[in-house]
């Protein structure tokens, strides 16, 4: 069987580990599998699948297309790109939208002449448009979905929202990552064929590994966090529910993300020490998990939620916000404890609970590598590719 993957850009992302996981695994099993790619950026990922990348440097195609409509151009703007279409105004989105749905319809045109698969697999709102676009009704289409409204008006405001709401409607196949993404398609679109996969840990990776010595002979506890720069990530939550929890007992902060994320996060003052750790890669993200007494997890809402999960495949106690997405493995009481968005105050008396009670710790790491299991990528696979032979 022959699979063509559309991408939209190969960016260091959840989402787009999924997707390369997915399309790697499937290859190892014996499938023709190909990535048509609009913008590329997978240097960070040993991907074997050959892929076809339209623009290589995302950021110099972004800013080469947008220099007359940009006024000013921020850092961070020239790596994230979606940085820079927040300062166009709703008419240049459109065209500019426009303009790349188009580019990559074209490619997916040409791509039944010169790889011709059997099934072609949209993996975000603006591929399955264009996929749509190209008009290839003779092939199977389905449609991978980890996209979900916060998102996409975050990254891409309102048009990218109308856009996406429009695709939810196009007559493809949904696999989904989540039970929460299947009821956004199916809240939208009530006659759509819709399944669920689910997302995978690395478990050759992510377990129980030799935690770090940071600080030697130091009573503080670590406690894990991300800070990813986005607003629907509750950044500024888990800041605050650190500075509650440094106030009850000494902690130390194992944070991983960018320096720009972290700038937009203290914007409420840090009253806890910590460690920052940027562009690592899965080995010692394991680690830093192993070391961590508790994991915090703080997004408002996420279509799946992969960090909690890994931090169970490790070992690690996780204290999670009921972000939707995370519902699909995380249990109150049994593998986890979970605290409402934008609490940050219940969110500091969880991690009080796991820190003091070690009897519920333990119960919570047992049932957390168990559930870490379930949800191997070799499963996952099984499952998605179960759903391409229908």
């Amino acid at each position: 069987m022959r699979l063509a993957f559309i991408t939209w850009d190969l960016r260091r992302s959840g989402g787009v580990r999924a997707i390369l996981e997915i399309a790697n695994r499937l290859m190892l099993k014996g499938y023709k599998v190909d990535i048509i790619s609009l913008y590329g950026g997978s240097y960070w990922f040993k991907n074997k699948v050959p892929t076809f990348v339209l623009q290589h440097n995302i950021q110099a195609n972004y800013l080469r297309e947008l220099k007359n409509l940009v006024t000013i151009v921020p850092p961070e703007a020239i790596y994230y790109a979606d940085k820079v279409i927040k300062k166009i105004n709703i008419k240049s989105k459109s065209v500019f939208l426009a303009k790349a749905i188009s580019k990559l319809s074209e490619a997916i045109t040409k791509s039944r002449y010169l790889i011709d698969p059997e099934i072609y697999i949209a993996t975000y709102f603006l591929t399955a448009l264009a996929l749509f676009r190209s008009k290839t009704y003779s092939k199977e289409c389905y449609y991978f979905l980890q996209d979900f409204p916060e998102l996409v008006m975050e990254v891409n405001g309102l048009h990218g929202l109308k856009l996406f709401l429009r695709s939810l409607k196009l007559p493809f196949r949904f696999i989904c990552n989540s039970n929460y993404t299947r009821h956004i398609v199916l809240h939208h679109n009530p006659f759509a064929t819709v399944d669920v996969c689910g997302v995978g840990v690395d478990l050759n990776v992510f377990k129980p590994c030799k935690p770090l010595t940071l600080l030697s002979g130091s009573e503080k506890r670590y406690v894990m966090t991300f800070l990813r720069g986005r607003k629907f990530k509750g950044d500024e939550i888990a800041v605050r529910t650190l500075n509650l929890l440094h106030k009850k007992m000494p902690i130390h902060a194992l944070i991983v993300g960018s320096a720009w994320a972290a700038r937009r996060a203290f914007i409420i003052k840090p009253r806890f020490s910590y460690t920052l750790f940027q562009n690592i890669n899965d080995s010692l993200l394991a680690k830093l998990y192993s070391t961590a007494d508790v994991f915090l997890f703080t997004s408002l809402v996420e279509s799946f939620g992969l960090p909690p999960l890994e931090a169970m495949a490790c070992g690690t106690p996780v204290v999670t916000t009921d972000c939707k997405g995370n519902r699909d493995y995380a249990k109150h009481g049994y593998n986890c404890l979970i605290v409402q968005p934008n609490d940050p105050v219940s969110a500091a008396e969880a991690i009080t609970t796991l820190l003091k009670n070690d009897q519920l710790r333990d119960k919570l790491v047992k049932n957390g590598l168990s559930t870490a299991r379930k949800f191997s990528w070799n499963i996952i696979v099984e499952k998605f590719e179960k759903l391409l032979r229908g």
